[in-house]
């Protein structure tokens, strides 16, 4: 390999050397093994460094301890790869060690509104890209595989982690060192404890001692009968991108009206359904959660649907405003009743409609058309017939209800005006009105609807 000097002159670089890097001379052999073992050591380093910008977050959340721990499940979403494995262990050495056993948690409601939650919600899109980044570099040294490709984007992906999310995490953080170090977060403390961690990045771990560790970590949010439930594999080495809506709705209007009026009718039915069973609030609260989760599984990313995010909205709205005021009893025959059943026999052409709508917001006339969209809401009309007049003596007003639920499909195509994190913890707030706390005996219920929100 030859490149030519500024003076004219030709210099002979070695096929060892990682052109274009500074991190080596480029005059000097360097092995394969040798790339190996230097590239380990820059991820094992990067590791140590967000492991202590998460422990730093957690001590300055340690007022709230569910905030807290919310914010450490979120972190490891994704247990089954190296970099979690490593993160969770931070966490339970910082939760158990160096805050439960000297006494510096306040156990507390989830309030997604603290300063210091705010704080972390500002830098959340910085932890999450970190994680997705490391677990792709560690990826690529597990695999043992090089070629001069693999050499490049390695170490461009150490340079752009350090200059553009690591010292931005770092920034972010720096303005509460203050509240952080007063709740007894001490760097050089906790750093040969957290880098001994990272040393094992590249070992395996035995599936009991993580399901061990994160039993013990979120017990006391989720119960003590909790089971870790982790979804699939990250398949992609690459951060998943956003969902993104099809081009053909920002060129014409008249599709844009017609999924706004898809969702609103599909909506109003929803909230006949819900009305129906009005009687008993905890068969409202499972026929809505029933529906998120199928509905959310068979999504690749439901989190960033807007279509999921409306019948979010519209399920908490109804709930909220006009089921839980009437504070059924539960003595409405529940899932033997009659409107449970009939709820029940629309809920195929419900998980159909919000599915297909959802294909039809992304791919657009292109790759998509409508028909069993309608085809659903016809099978849902005739179905409900029956059951129109319990509905309304429950209260149900299709024309007072369309106005509330026009105002939320009409926004579909707006940019989201929150970030990340906000949206996160907006739904979040959501689920525990509907599904947690109301559900409690039901096991798992939060952690269902967590999985939906493709936090797990």
């Amino acid at each position: 390999m030859e490149s030519k000097s500024t003076s004219g002159g030709v210099v002979r670089r070695r096929e060892g050397a990682l052109g274009g890097s500074s991190r080596y001379n480029p005059y000097t052999v360097v092995t394969d093994q040798n790339k190996y073992e230097k590239l380990k050591e820059l991820v094992v380093q990067l590791g140590v460094e967000l492991s202590l910008c998460v422990a730093e977050s957690m001590f300055l959340m340690c007022d709230n301890r569910n905030n807290m721990l919310l914010f450490c499940f979120m972190i490891c979403k994704k247990p089954d790869n190296p970099v979690s494995e490593r993160l969770i262990h931070v966490m339970h050495h910082v939760y158990f060690n160096e805050i439960i056993s000297k006494n510096r948690l306040h156990p507390e409601t989830i309030c997604p509104r603290s300063v210091h939650c705010g704080l972390i919600g500002h830098a959340w899109e910085d932890f999450d890209y970190l994680i997705r980044l490391m677990h792709r570099l560690a990826r690529f040294l597990i695999r043992n595989r090089f070629s001069s490709a693999h050499d490049r984007l390695l170490t461009m992906d150490m340079a752009v982690i350090k200059r553009k999310f690591m010292k931005k995490l770092e920034d972010k953080l720096r303005s509460a060192k203050d509240a952080s170090e007063a709740n007894g977060f001490a760097r050089e403390t906790l750093e040969p404890t957290i880098a001994e961690t990272w040393k094992s990045l590249f070992k395996g771990e035995a599936k009991a001692t993580k399901i061990r560790l994160l039993r013990e970590l979120f017990h006391p949010i989720f119960g003590e009968s909790w089971q870790p439930e982790w979804g699939r594999p990250t398949e992609s080495s690459t951060p998943r991108p956003i969902y993104t809506i099809s081009n053909d709705f920002a060129k014409q209007e008249e599709l844009r009206e017609e999924v706004v009026r898809l969702g609103v009718e599909l909506s109003l039915y929803v909230t006949e359904t819900m009305f129906l069973m009005c009687d008993d609030i905890p068969s409202v609260l499972l026929f809505c959660k029933r529906l998120w989760v199928a509905v959310g599984k068979d999504l690749n990313q439901p989190n960033d649907s807007p279509v999921m995010e409306r019948l979010l909205r519209v399920f908490h709205y109804v709930y909220l405003k006009h089921i839980k005021p009437k504070n059924g009893s539960g003595d409405g025959g529940g899932t033997s009743s009659v409107q449970w059943k009939l709820a029940m026999a629309c809920f195929e052409d419900f998980y159909v409609g919000f599915r297909d709508l959802h294909v039809f917001v992304r791919d657009g006339r292109q790759e998509f058309t409508s028909n069993s969209i309608y085809e659903a809401l016809r099978n849902i009309e005739e179905k409900l017939r029956c059951g129109k007049a319990v509905s309304k003596a429950n209260g149900y007003a299709r024309k007072a209800m369309e106005t509330e639920v026009l105002v939320m499909w009409k926004s579909v195509f707006d940019e989201p005006t929150m970030g990340l994190w906000a949206l996160r913890m907006m739904r979040v707030g959501i689920i525990i009105d509907m599904f947690y706390l109301p559900l409690l005996k039901e096991e798992n219920s939060l952690v269902l609807a967590f999985n939906c929100l493709n936090i797990m």
